[in-house]
């Protein structure tokens, strides 16, 4: 008998679009339904149009009436969210140390906006190097109402960068080398030691229209060779040294990217 607990809607939230899978229980997780609406970035109530879009894409997915036990997983797109990596000594540093740490990052980053952020981190292995990352406040709650008004449990949220990191990276670099991770037309490249995030660069990879999705429009991965590039030389690193360099893209078929990357297509949604 499988138990309604088991059962998830996988949310996927980019700028454009939403995206939703309903998952059977586990441990198979088998595909139930899926859908996917466009948000429209126009409307002069953008909160209003991204909630219609999520209560349009949990619906249509083909997800029950009587669902709530039904848990809410979500990934943010990485164009909703700000990045950071800290450098510094933190061994033996407490976790309310850390959280001064981050929020004077943010802090800094954002200015007064820094308030309508919520933010959270992640020291890596090396003790040396704080990974931040930064959500809107309103994009947080819009999801906690998102959940209570289709009666479900709002679980896990998580940007897509850590989701596609965790998916493909965190093991496969005993040296230095380069993970990459694009979002619609937004790209998160970090540069890695033995396994430690030390620094990142992010931007667009559509070149002179970084607000147009154009799934026709090939990615500037020149552009994305040059950012990387420059990360490396301001941390002291040649290019030619640092391997392996992972590029995570749902445009594989389109632009052709340097040799020098292993080129890996994102899942549809983690089991």
């Amino acid at each position: 008998m499988s138990l309604w607990l088991d059962k998830t809607i996988a949310l996927h939230i980019e700028a454009h679009d939403v995206r939703a899978a309903y998952l059977g229980p586990w441990p198979r997780r088998a595909e139930l339904g899926r859908s996917r609406q466009s948000v429209d970035v126009l409307d002069a109530d953008p909160s209003g149009a991204l909630a219609s879009a999520i209560d349009s894409a949990i619906t249509d997915c083909g997800i029950p009436s009587q669902s709530r036990a039904t848990r809410l997983r979500v990934v943010l797109g990485d164009t909703r969210l700000h990045f950071d990596v800290v450098s510094g000594d933190y061994r033996g540093a407490s976790v309310r140390d850390l959280n001064l740490v981050a929020q004077a990052c943010v802090e800094e980053l954002l200015g007064e906006d820094s308030r309508d952020w919520e933010v959270r981190w992640h020291l890596q292995s090396d003790m040396q190097h704080l990974f931040i990352c930064a959500a809107s406040r309103q994009d947080m709650e819009l999801l906690a109402d998102a959940a209570k008004r289709n009666g479900l449990s709002l679980g896990s949220v998580e940007s897509d960068f850590c989701r596609q990191w965790n998916l493909h990276a965190r093991e496969r670099f005993d040296d230095t080398g380069l993970f990459a991770s694009q979002s619609e037309s937004h790209i998160v490249a970090a540069c890695v030691s033995r396994g430690s995030i030390v620094a990142l660069t992010q931007g667009s990879v559509r070149g002179e229209s970084p607000d147009v999705d154009d799934a026709a429009e090939a990615p500037d991965y020149g552009a994305l060779d040059t950012r990387v590039n420059r990360l490396l030389a301001s941390l002291g690193i040649e290019a030619d040294r640092a391997n392996p360099f992972i590029l995570v893209t749902p445009d594989h078929h389109l632009g052709a990217a340097a040799s020098r990357w292993s080129v890996l297509e994102p899942l549809a949604h983690a089991r």
